[in-house]
Protein backbone atom coordinates (compact mmCIF):
# COMPACT_ATOMS: atom_id res chain seq x y z
CA UNK A 1 0.00 0.00 0.00
CA UNK A 2 1.18 3.52 -0.82
CA UNK A 3 1.09 4.92 2.72
CA UNK A 4 2.50 8.32 1.67
CA UNK A 5 -0.76 8.95 -0.15
CA UNK A 6 -2.57 8.91 3.20
CA UNK A 7 -0.12 11.07 5.21
CA UNK A 8 -1.52 14.47 6.14
CA UNK A 9 0.67 17.49 5.53
CA UNK A 10 -2.00 19.80 6.98
CA UNK A 11 -5.05 19.28 9.18
CA UNK A 12 -7.15 21.49 11.44
CA UNK A 13 -10.64 21.70 12.91
CA UNK A 14 -12.62 24.77 13.90
CA UNK A 15 -16.17 25.41 15.11
CA UNK A 16 -17.58 28.29 13.07
CA UNK A 17 -20.74 30.32 13.76
CA UNK A 18 -21.49 32.74 10.92
CA UNK A 19 -24.42 35.19 11.27
CA UNK A 20 -27.76 33.98 9.94
CA UNK A 21 -28.01 34.76 6.23
CA UNK A 22 -24.24 34.83 5.62
CA UNK A 23 -23.28 34.39 1.97
CA UNK A 24 -19.70 33.50 0.99
CA UNK A 25 -18.35 33.70 -2.55
CA UNK A 26 -15.13 31.67 -2.74
CA UNK A 27 -13.99 33.16 -6.04
CA UNK A 28 -10.29 32.38 -5.57
CA UNK A 29 -10.90 28.68 -4.99
CA UNK A 30 -10.81 26.71 -1.74
CA UNK A 31 -7.23 26.75 -0.35
CA UNK A 32 -7.55 23.24 1.13
CA UNK A 33 -9.77 20.19 0.86
CA UNK A 34 -12.59 20.54 3.39
CA UNK A 35 -15.20 18.53 5.21
CA UNK A 36 -17.96 20.59 6.80
CA UNK A 37 -20.23 19.05 9.43
CA UNK A 38 -23.43 20.99 10.21
CA UNK A 39 -24.17 21.33 13.94
CA UNK A 40 -27.10 23.74 13.63
CA UNK A 41 -28.94 25.33 10.73
CA UNK A 42 -28.64 24.73 7.00
CA UNK A 43 -26.15 25.56 4.25
CA UNK A 44 -26.65 25.82 0.50
CA UNK A 45 -23.72 25.22 -1.85
CA UNK A 46 -23.64 26.28 -5.48
CA UNK A 47 -20.95 25.69 -8.13
CA UNK A 48 -22.13 25.93 -11.71
CA UNK A 49 -25.00 23.45 -12.14
CA UNK A 50 -24.19 21.78 -8.82
CA UNK A 51 -26.65 23.12 -6.23
CA UNK A 52 -27.63 21.40 -2.97
CA UNK A 53 -28.62 22.05 0.65
CA UNK A 54 -27.39 20.23 3.77
CA UNK A 55 -28.82 20.34 7.27
CA UNK A 56 -28.08 19.38 10.86
CA UNK A 57 -25.76 16.38 11.13
CA UNK A 58 -25.00 16.31 7.41
CA UNK A 59 -21.62 16.66 5.71
CA UNK A 60 -20.28 18.58 2.73
CA UNK A 61 -17.00 17.85 0.95
CA UNK A 62 -15.22 20.74 -0.80
CA UNK A 63 -12.15 19.97 -2.94
CA UNK A 64 -9.09 22.19 -3.03
CA UNK A 65 -9.33 24.83 -5.74
CA UNK A 66 -13.13 24.68 -5.95
CA UNK A 67 -14.86 27.95 -6.80
CA UNK A 68 -18.28 28.03 -5.12
CA UNK A 69 -20.94 30.00 -3.27
CA UNK A 70 -22.32 29.09 0.17
CA UNK A 71 -25.33 30.50 2.01
CA UNK A 72 -25.89 29.89 5.73
CA UNK A 73 -29.11 30.00 7.77
CA UNK A 74 -30.00 29.05 11.34
CA UNK A 75 -31.62 30.27 14.56
CA UNK A 76 -30.09 31.96 16.43
CA UNK A 77 -27.24 31.27 13.97
CA UNK A 78 -25.80 28.36 11.97
CA UNK A 79 -22.91 26.39 13.46
CA UNK A 80 -20.60 23.92 11.75
CA UNK A 81 -17.28 22.13 12.09
CA UNK A 82 -14.74 22.99 9.38
CA UNK A 83 -12.05 20.36 8.76
CA UNK A 84 -9.46 21.63 6.24
CA UNK A 85 -6.87 19.06 5.20
CA UNK A 86 -4.17 18.33 2.64
CA UNK A 87 -2.48 15.00 2.06
CA UNK A 88 1.26 14.85 1.47
CA UNK A 89 0.84 13.13 -1.91
CA UNK A 90 -2.29 13.84 -3.88
CA UNK A 91 -2.57 12.09 -7.22
CA UNK A 92 -2.41 14.26 -10.27
CA UNK A 93 -4.93 12.95 -12.78
CA UNK A 94 -8.01 14.05 -14.65
CA UNK A 95 -10.49 13.33 -11.88
CA UNK A 96 -10.92 14.28 -8.27
CA UNK A 97 -13.58 14.17 -5.60
CA UNK A 98 -16.25 16.71 -6.48
CA UNK A 99 -18.08 19.25 -4.35
CA UNK A 100 -20.84 17.13 -2.81
CA UNK A 101 -23.07 16.14 0.07
CA UNK A 102 -21.69 13.07 1.87
CA UNK A 103 -23.83 10.61 3.84
CA UNK A 104 -21.70 9.61 6.85
CA UNK A 105 -23.45 7.92 9.77
CA UNK A 106 -22.51 9.48 13.12
CA UNK A 107 -20.65 12.38 11.50
CA UNK A 108 -21.76 14.93 14.11
CA UNK A 109 -20.61 12.73 16.98
CA UNK A 110 -17.27 12.11 15.26
CA UNK A 111 -16.87 15.86 14.74
CA UNK A 112 -17.52 16.45 18.45
CA UNK A 113 -14.81 13.93 19.38
CA UNK A 114 -12.23 15.39 16.99
CA UNK A 115 -12.95 18.94 18.19
CA UNK A 116 -12.80 18.04 21.89
CA UNK A 117 -9.52 16.16 21.37
CA UNK A 118 -7.88 18.86 19.23
CA UNK A 119 -6.90 21.20 22.09
CA UNK A 120 -5.31 18.70 24.45
CA UNK A 121 -4.24 15.92 22.10
CA UNK A 122 -3.69 17.11 18.49
CA UNK A 123 -2.24 13.75 17.40
CA UNK A 124 -5.24 11.98 18.86
CA UNK A 125 -7.52 14.36 16.94
CA UNK A 126 -5.63 13.60 13.76
CA UNK A 127 -6.00 9.88 14.39
CA UNK A 128 -9.76 10.32 14.74
CA UNK A 129 -9.79 12.29 11.50
CA UNK A 130 -8.15 9.36 9.69
CA UNK A 131 -11.02 7.19 10.95
CA UNK A 132 -13.54 9.78 9.75
CA UNK A 133 -11.80 10.01 6.37
CA UNK A 134 -11.83 6.23 5.94
CA UNK A 135 -15.61 6.33 6.55
CA UNK A 136 -16.06 9.13 4.00
CA UNK A 137 -13.91 7.98 1.08
CA UNK A 138 -16.07 5.03 -0.04
CA UNK A 139 -19.00 7.45 -0.30
CA UNK A 140 -17.23 10.23 -2.19
CA UNK A 141 -17.80 10.41 -5.94
CA UNK A 142 -15.37 11.61 -8.57
CA UNK A 143 -16.09 13.62 -11.65
CA UNK A 144 -14.17 15.10 -14.53
CA UNK A 145 -12.62 18.44 -13.75
CA UNK A 146 -14.65 21.33 -15.05
CA UNK A 147 -12.09 23.99 -15.86
CA UNK A 148 -14.46 26.93 -15.62
CA UNK A 149 -15.26 26.12 -11.98
CA UNK A 150 -11.64 25.86 -10.83
CA UNK A 151 -9.48 28.80 -9.95
CA UNK A 152 -5.84 29.29 -10.97
CA UNK A 153 -5.42 32.01 -8.34
CA UNK A 154 -3.06 29.90 -6.18
CA UNK A 155 -0.71 29.75 -9.19
CA UNK A 156 -1.20 33.44 -9.97
CA UNK A 157 -0.35 34.40 -6.40
CA UNK A 158 2.73 32.17 -6.49
CA UNK A 159 3.96 33.71 -9.76
CA UNK A 160 3.43 37.25 -8.45
CA UNK A 161 5.40 36.47 -5.29
CA UNK A 162 8.15 34.41 -6.96
CA UNK A 163 8.45 35.99 -10.41
CA UNK A 164 12.26 35.89 -10.31
CA UNK A 165 12.34 32.14 -9.63
CA UNK A 166 12.21 29.21 -12.04
CA UNK A 167 9.18 26.92 -11.91
CA UNK A 168 7.37 24.55 -14.25
CA UNK A 169 3.75 24.12 -15.24
CA UNK A 170 3.42 20.83 -13.34
CA UNK A 171 4.32 22.57 -10.07
CA UNK A 172 1.85 25.41 -10.73
CA UNK A 173 -0.85 22.86 -11.58
CA UNK A 174 -0.25 21.04 -8.29
CA UNK A 175 -0.85 24.29 -6.38
CA UNK A 176 -4.32 24.41 -7.93
CA UNK A 177 -5.06 20.71 -7.48
CA UNK A 178 -5.24 20.17 -11.24
CA UNK A 179 -3.64 18.05 -13.92
CA UNK A 180 -0.91 19.70 -15.99
CA UNK A 181 -2.88 19.63 -19.25
CA UNK A 182 -6.09 20.86 -17.64
CA UNK A 183 -4.28 23.62 -15.74
CA UNK A 184 -2.66 25.11 -18.84
CA UNK A 185 -5.99 25.48 -20.66
CA UNK A 186 -7.78 26.95 -17.63
CA UNK A 187 -4.91 29.36 -16.91
CA UNK A 188 -5.16 30.81 -20.42
CA UNK A 189 -8.94 31.11 -20.16
CA UNK A 190 -8.81 32.93 -16.81
CA UNK A 191 -5.77 35.18 -17.38
CA UNK A 192 -5.78 35.47 -21.20
CA UNK A 193 -2.12 34.47 -21.37
CA UNK A 194 0.16 31.51 -20.68
CA UNK A 195 1.95 31.07 -17.32
CA UNK A 196 5.25 32.16 -18.91
CA UNK A 197 3.62 35.26 -20.43
CA UNK A 198 2.06 36.12 -17.07
CA UNK A 199 5.41 35.73 -15.34
CA UNK A 200 7.08 37.99 -17.92
CA UNK A 201 4.35 40.59 -17.54
CA UNK A 202 4.90 40.72 -13.78
CA UNK A 203 8.67 40.95 -14.30
CA UNK A 204 8.18 43.80 -16.77
CA UNK A 205 6.08 45.74 -14.27
CA UNK A 206 8.75 45.25 -11.61
CA UNK A 207 11.57 46.12 -14.05
CA UNK A 208 9.78 49.34 -15.01
CA UNK A 209 9.41 50.29 -11.34
CA UNK A 210 13.14 49.74 -10.77
CA UNK A 211 14.11 51.64 -13.92
CA UNK A 212 11.99 54.63 -12.99
CA UNK A 213 12.73 54.74 -9.25
CA UNK A 214 16.36 53.60 -8.91
CA UNK A 215 19.73 54.03 -10.58
CA UNK A 216 20.24 50.27 -10.93
CA UNK A 217 21.81 49.22 -14.21
CA UNK A 218 19.93 47.16 -16.76
CA UNK A 219 22.37 44.31 -16.09
CA UNK A 220 21.64 44.38 -12.35
CA UNK A 221 17.86 44.55 -12.83
CA UNK A 222 17.99 41.72 -15.35
CA UNK A 223 19.84 39.48 -12.90
CA UNK A 224 17.68 40.52 -9.94
CA UNK A 225 14.46 39.62 -11.78
CA UNK A 226 15.74 36.30 -13.11
CA UNK A 227 16.01 37.16 -16.81
CA UNK A 228 18.51 34.98 -18.65
CA UNK A 229 20.34 38.06 -19.99
CA UNK A 230 19.99 41.85 -20.27
CA UNK A 231 19.28 41.39 -24.00
CA UNK A 232 16.38 39.05 -23.22
CA UNK A 233 14.99 41.51 -20.67
CA UNK A 234 15.11 44.29 -23.28
CA UNK A 235 13.26 42.06 -25.76
CA UNK A 236 10.55 41.10 -23.27
CA UNK A 237 10.14 44.69 -22.10
CA UNK A 238 9.66 45.89 -25.65
CA UNK A 239 7.13 43.13 -26.36
CA UNK A 240 4.96 44.08 -23.39
CA UNK A 241 5.48 47.85 -23.28
CA UNK A 242 6.67 48.90 -26.71
CA UNK A 243 9.52 50.77 -24.99
CA UNK A 244 13.21 50.30 -24.28
CA UNK A 245 14.76 50.57 -20.82
CA UNK A 246 16.04 54.02 -21.82
CA UNK A 247 12.50 55.18 -22.72
CA UNK A 248 11.12 53.85 -19.45
CA UNK A 249 13.88 55.43 -17.38
CA UNK A 250 13.22 58.80 -19.06
CA UNK A 251 9.58 58.47 -18.02
CA UNK A 252 8.09 58.54 -21.49
CA UNK A 253 4.37 58.13 -20.77
CA UNK A 254 2.80 55.31 -18.83
CA UNK A 255 4.09 51.86 -19.76
CA UNK A 256 1.63 49.18 -18.65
Amino acid sequence: MDFDKYCLSYFNIAKISPPDGTVNHISLGAPYNYFGIIINGTARFTAGDNDFVIGKGEVVYIPKGQVYRSEWHGSPHPVFYSLPHIFMTERENDTRFSLQRVDISGAREMGDKIYERSEQDPMGAMSLFYTFYSMAVPKLTKEKRQGATYSVMPAVRYIEKNHAEKFDVRFLASLCGMSESGFYDVFKKQTFCSPVEYKNKIRCIRAAELLKNTDYTVEYISEKLGFSSPMYMRRVLYKFTGKTPRNIRKGDDDII
